[in-house]
């Protein structure tokens, strides 16, 4: 039996070694992060709200605004909240691999008001229920588009915060066709009140 210097092929494995892992190495990646709320109107309170999330592998380290989070945590469920449309709160997720890389994302509650729309037939007075009683979406900004089959004797009808500035419409083609009605402090149904 002939004794044999292994030391160079253990190196030589050592080294193929290191590379299969490199080639099997995925970084970190928290491929989601959001939140059970959805948008919220100006004057809603969230008092709840269930943060969730993914990564395409189990992280070495996971940590919510900073605090340690059990690695295995997909959802945390955060209560005894106060958030409203001024506190602007966004949470921060953070996951760290093996190789002490990182990824992160974050997720933030949107508070928007009201921008009403609808066909109806001329109201006595314009008011809030009038205004209620119309279309709701919640946004940031003036609809760009919307769609409104009327009936005999209605009027097509587009209320927004005044805030969003003045509104220019295109029917069918042709420019104009609406002319301001009133401008009124109008209170939402989460009891915020503005100019519309």
């Amino acid at each position: 039996f002939i004794g044999t210097d292994t030391s160079e092929l253990a190196g030589k494995v050592s080294t193929l070694e290191q590379q299969m892992a490199e080639l099997l190495y995925t970084a970190i990646s928290v491929t989601s992060f959001g939140h059970n709320v959805g948008t919220r109107e100006y004057g809603d309170t969230v008092t709840t709200v269930t943060l969730s999330w993914a990564v395409n592998k189990t992280p070495v380290t996971l940590t919510l605004d900073g605090e340690s989070l059990d690695v295995s945590d997909r959802s945390k469920t955060l209560t005894g909240l106060s958030i409203t449309k001024d506190d602007g709160k966004t949470w921060r997720l953070v996951a760290t691999d093996e190789r002490g890389e990182t990824s992160q994302k974050t997720t933030a509650i949107t508070f928007y008001n009201g921008v009403y729309y609808g066909a109806a037939e001329e109201p006595t007075t314009y008011n809030r229920a009038f205004v209620l009683g119309l279309t709701k979406e919640l946004r940031g900004n003036r609809k760009p588009s919307f769609s409104v089959t009327s009936g005999v004797g209605q009027y097509i009808y587009y209320c927004i915060p005044t805030r969003l500035g003045t509104c220019s419409f295109n029917v069918g083609g042709f420019d104009g066709g609406f002319e301001k009605v009133r401008t009124l402090n109008f209170k939402n149904a989460s009891g915020y009140s503005e100019s519309y």
